[in-house]
């Protein structure tokens, strides 16, 4: 820690179906992150794999820590401890298991990862940068990522929104427009997901968040949140 003290945290990485290699799925830091949780995310990671024909298995890690209570400098050394012990234990590998943002997490933390597993494998491993996705630009991350998410939430609620069989049973207009919108989560996800409602027309009202929500029934204005 900043002032000279050690912690020890708990961290999983769950690879749950290696039938397709490389094993995929993010890294999420929280305080509530457990073994059960990370084994029922890299089950549904396989899932949404499978659902698309990707050649990947699922899979999933996490750190348990609060990322809130902890300076940019120990979280540096949380996740480059955390990208160490994997590595060097053969367990991620740009062909065995890459890894991604998830919840509390994102080009930032990839960056440190990635840096890390290249100071220890780069010399052997020419892909070395393809340990994770989510990467920053600067280290051949790929444009459009960060909002990758929350435009693929969108483009769903759009989808069921203009489905007839759907609409009769909800007694609803299609598309977005004119709906009334409340979103659980303001990170990543949730804040580019609410931008693309707002965007197209859609009224977010409510948005609710790990230490309290906002509400207006008039609608958010999601740019200035």
């Amino acid at each position: 820690m900043d002032d000279g003290s050690l912690r020890t945290f708990e961290a999983y990485r769950c690879q749950h179906n290696d039938h397709f290699k490389p094993c995929k799925g993010g890294i999420r830091i929280s305080p509530h992150v457990n073994q059960q949780e990370v084994e029922a995310l890299g089950t549904l990671m396989t899932l949404k794999c499978s659902a698309l024909l990707l050649p990947y298995g699922g899979g999933k890690g996490g750190i348990c820590a609060d990322p809130h209570e902890h300076s940019v400098s120990e979280l540096e050394r949380i996740w480059r401890a955390y990208a160490f012990a994997y590595s060097k234990n053969g367990f991620i590998g740009p062909a065995s298991d890459v890894v991604a943002p998830d919840m509390n997490s994102g080009p930032r933390e990839m960056g440190w990862i990635a840096d890390t597993y290249v100071q220890l494998n780069g010399d052997n491993d020419q892909n070395a940068l393809g340990i994770c996705t989510g990467k920053p630009l600067a280290l051949d991350g790929v444009d459009g990522r960060n909002e990758a998410t929350g435009l693929g939430l969108y483009y769903c609620a759009r989808n069921i929104l203009n489905d007839k069989h759907y609409l009769k049973k909800a007694g609803l207009k299609a598309g977005i427009a004119g709906k009334n919108f409340i979103v659980q989560g303001f990170g990543n996800v949730g804040s580019w997901f609410a931008r693309f409602i707002h965007e197209n027309g859609g009224n977010v009202q409510g948005i609710v968040e790990y230490n309290g929500s906002v509400y207006n029934e008039n609608g958010l204005v999601i740019h200035a949140l």
